[in-house]
């Protein structure tokens, strides 16, 4: 923006210089060069020389009139001075201050064939002087300010349209609003969101998804899929796998990710992945998962040893000791058969084989054989 209003500015002033210059009849160094070789055409005039040789005062005063008239000039003078190699001093184009007003006086020397000075033509033109030509009748300066001002407008509306145009319509002070609210969106969530364009290049990126995925402080406008190892969630990070709320494994962390693509007005502008860690919450999960089916098997285990316990007291109440005896042996050799089974089969976990019987119990109870 500032370099626009720069150029703007500069071709406004610019174009009304250039407006100022010509009307003013300001022409630079070359005005003076100019005066100077009209005054020696004219007194390097053959007539003028042949006059003053004749003192011939009435052709001389006619030919400085129409001079002055054809000039443009507030007078013209030529005077025989027989001043001689003197008046080789002659100097032209020097400006001074007359009568209140400002002249472009100049002098040059009327010389013979043989180089002996007859005299002098004196030019006095105003300081607008444009070669012959009257200066224009006009004001330059409210000339200039308003072709600047009608320069600097077009160019301001045309300035704004584009920038309106770029910024989706939004005045400043709504993209100030805008760029805070992103800020404190991306920056105040617990998610990761990465925002990606359509080459799936990194155009944000939240604190999160940094320490999530583990990406490089210098990671925008580089394809995350390059920033991201292979795998699942390169694979859907990069749109070659579809679906909602994928759960990836990604070094020592569970994270459910989400592609989602970002469109303005039927236009796709990009990509936008969002990362949750679900590390803490699966092994949550787990921990519960076994403490449940741990519970469920000792449940069933107690339940087992209830029912057996019930049947040995009853067949001691019945009188049928031989019977109970019998019951008794029989489970404590099938219990020891399950635990040699488990050992054999190279469980040597104890907490595994403890945990193989108290299925064994549920599948007892479920009527497994």
């Amino acid at each position: 923006m500032l370099v626009l209003q720069f150029v703007v500015s500069v071709v406004a002033i610019g174009s009304g210089m250039a407006w100022y210059w010509w009307s003013s009849g300001h022409t630079g160094p070359g005005r003076h060069e100019e005066a100077a070789g009209l005054a020696r055409r004219v007194a390097g005039s053959e007539r003028l020389r042949v006059d003053l040789q004749q003192e011939d005062r009435a052709a001389v005063a006619s030919l400085a009139a129409g001079v002055r008239r054809a000039a443009g000039a507030d007078f013209a003078l030529v005077s025989a001075t027989g001043a001689g190699p003197a008046s080789s001093d002659l100097t032209a184009g020097r400006l001074r201050t007359a009568s209140s007003r400002s002249l472009w006086v100049v002098r040059a020397p009327i010389r013979e064939p043989s180089g002996r000075v007859l005299g002098e033509v004196v030019l006095g033109l105003p300081a607008s002087w444009r070669g012959g030509r009257e200066p224009i009748p006009a004001t330059p300066a409210a000339e200039a300010a308003a072709i600047a001002l009608g320069i600097g407008l077009v160019g301001s509306a045309a300035l704004a349209r584009w920038l309106r145009a770029q910024t989706l319509g939004l005045e400043l002070d709504e993209l100030t609003e805008l760029l805070q609210e992103q800020q404190a969106t991306l920056y105040g969530i617990r998610e990761g969101v990465v925002g990606l364009d359509d080459a799936g290049k990194v155009r944000f990126v939240n604190d999160e998804a940094r320490r999530l995925l583990g990406l490089p402080h210098r990671c925008l406008r580089r394809p995350l899929a390059v920033l991201v190892p292979g795998g699942r969630l390169r694979e859907f990070v990069a749109g070659g796998m579809a679906g909602e709320d994928l759960m990836v494994v990604h070094r020592d962390r569970v994270l459910v990710v989400n592609r989602i693509q970002v469109r303005v007005e039927g236009q796709p502008l990009g990509w936008v992945v969002t990362i949750v860690d679900r590390t803490e919450s699966e092994s949550l999960l787990r921990e519960l998962d076994g403490t449940l089916g741990l519970t469920e098997a000792l449940r069933a285990q107690a339940h087992d040893f209830s029912n057996r316990l019930h049947t040995l007291v009853g067949l001691v109440e019945l009188g049928e000791y031989d019977e109970a005896v019998r019951f008794g042996t029989e489970l404590q050799m099938t219990d020891t058969e399950v635990s040699d089974a488990s050992e054999r089969e190279g469980v040597g976990h104890p907490l595994v084989a403890a945990l193989l019987l108290a299925k064994k119990a549920v599948a007892r109870e479920r009527q497994v054989s």
